[in-house]
């Protein structure tokens, strides 16, 4: 089943968000709204720095998938992290 923004179900590709946003809030306030985003991914990621295992072989690396709420001014919420995304 194909989405509203051409993703699988509820899950939009990230470009398709950027463009829905940006039709609705501006250009400069979607650039803003990733930026937060990325800010508090990386928080997340410094927060649980120590905890974050290190792979067992060099050269190796885990992927994370965050999942970001928006609230009604555009404010990002990191609510999980997952190990394993889909």
């Amino acid at each position: 089943q194909r989405g509203p923004a051409g993703g699988a179900g509820l899950k939009w590709p990230v470009g398709a968000v950027r463009r829905h946003l940006a039709a609705l809030a501006g250009a400069g306030e979607t650039r803003e709204l990733f930026d937060s985003i990325n800010r508090a991914v990386m928080l997340a990621l410094r927060a649980a720095a120590r905890v974050v295992v290190q792979p067992p072989h060099s050269g190796c690396f885990e992927l994370f998938g965050f999942d970001v709420l928006l609230d009604e001014h555009l404010r990002p919420h990191v609510l999980e992290v997952n190990a394993s995304p889909s």
